[in-house]
């Protein structure tokens, strides 16, 4: 107990420190707010859950340094100094968030009437949770409300899910604002989230509230003032509803299931925030073997051919049997990471947060795809206290094709109508 308390404790230090010593890095600042929130929500979850018996000092220093390791461009980036995002061509830019706008329109409006229909039976969604979970249906099964071609649609957009907040405030740093483009682009962001909400998913809630606030701090000096003022009116409305969604499926799932009704409500909503370090600190500081790559990599690792796991359960069923670790709960970024490579880690960590730093530091104008790298690991970071948010296959290939539309976006196409 007292060593999940300290370890709180430092986190608070060290946020204090970092308040103090980056006063105008409001990025880094609510970063690590966010991980010292979960550290203290870690103390909750360890009271009430009474599962914790191998906490002990060394994999908190660990995780700690490895913490520090990834935050190194977060700790470098002056948002001040960030005058301009270089757009490739704007001419194929708008042609772009055109074409996305229209594919996104059909699934947003189709998602909307499903979740007003399933207003009156929240267990609902607890049930398609719990028999996603266990295997019992697949996804293709669970999404039933879209027309053929709003199934399509709905996956295209999900493919611009981890991109299009930043395309969102590309655009409003770079263009005369338009309210119909805004409107459009708003519901590319938002449809993800109803996705979510529809197959009682909590995670598009969390991570979009979260990264939406930091795009926000990201582009906050290069957006005209008045975008700034609607954006903090329309966030506001908008985070107010993700957190009332965010509580309706929290509750179904708490109140459907009798396993979980062994600790409070409220020690059950800290799981989500202060889980992953404990399960790092009890469980997988602890693992019997590394994944080599099975965890966070499968994706990569079937492309060459290698042998793996693509289904999400066989990968579970094969490696808990032979790490002593369970699969299916929380154990930060790092943790994910520490199961494939174990203490490389840390040089993994160093490699690409120096590499990361170099492409963004003292930049006062920035291509396209530096700061979107520079963004990813960002929201990585942000999403940390849980988990690796890339490491299922499909959640690789959203991310890879994210990066080709903004690689698209980054590059200067000779074309005789760029000029916007």
């Amino acid at each position: 107990m007292e060593i999940v308390i300290g370890y709180a404790l430092f986190n608070l230090i060290t946020c204090v420190f970092i308040f103090k010593k980056y006063k105008e890095n409001n990025i880094i600042k609510y970063i690590y707010s966010i991980w010292t929130i979960s550290s203290f929500a870690s103390i909750l979850y360890y009271i009430e859950s009474f599962k914790y018996t191998r906490i002990t000092i060394l994999p908190y220093i660990f995780l700690y340094i490895c913490l520090i390791i990834s935050l190194v461009p977060l700790f470098s980036f002056k948002e001040k100094h960030l005058t301009k995002v270089e757009i490739g061509n704007k001419w194929i830019f708008k042609r772009v968030i055109y074409c996305i706008i229209i594919i996104s329109i059909l699934p947003f409006l189709e998602n909307v009437i499903h979740l007003i229909g399933s207003m009156n039976n929240s267990t609902q969604i607890a049930e398609i949770y719990d028999e996603k979970m266990s295997g019992e249906i697949d996804n293709s099964k669970l999404i039933t409300w879209h027309t053929s071609i709003g199934k399509i649609c709905n996956s295209i957009n999900l493919k611009f899910a981890y991109c299009s907040i930043f395309i969102l405030f590309t655009y409003l740093a770079n263009f005369r604002f338009n309210k119909y483009v805004g409107i459009g682009l708003a519901i590319v962001c938002i449809n993800p989230i109803l996705h979510s909400i529809a197959i009682s998913s909590r995670a598009g809630i969390v991570f979009t509230c979260l990264n939406g606030v930091f795009y926000y701090f990201l582009f906050r000096n290069i957006l005209p003032s008045s975008i700034r003022k609607n954006i903090k009116k329309g966030g506001v409305i908008l985070i107010s509803l993700a957190i009332f969604s965010f509580f309706i499926v929290t509750i179904s799932r708490y109140f459907s299931n009798e396993a979980y009704q062994n600790v409070s409500f409220w020690a059950w909503l800290s799981l989500y925030l202060g889980e992953g370090t404990l399960n790092f600190n009890d469980a997988m500081w602890y693992t019997k073997a590394y994944m080599a790559g099975d965890n966070c990599f499968s994706f990569f690792k079937s492309i060459f051919g290698l042998d793996t796991f693509t289904d999400l359960l066989e990968r579970r069923a094969y490696w808990e049997i032979r790490t002593g670790v369970q699969g299916n709960l929380f154990y930060t970024f790092i943790g994910d990471l520490f199961s494939d490579m174990g203490y490389f880690v840390i040089p993994f960590l160093m490699f690409i947060s120096l590499y990361i730093r170099k492409q963004i530091r003292n930049k006062t104008s920035v291509r396209m795809l530096p700061l979107y790298m520079f963004s990813i690991w960002a929201t990585l970071c942000i999403g940390g206290f849980t988990c690796y948010i890339f490491k299922t296959v499909s959640g690789t290939i959203d991310i890879l094709s994210s990066f080709f539309i903004i690689f698209i976006l980054n590059y200067k196409f000779n074309h005789a109508q760029q000029k916007g």
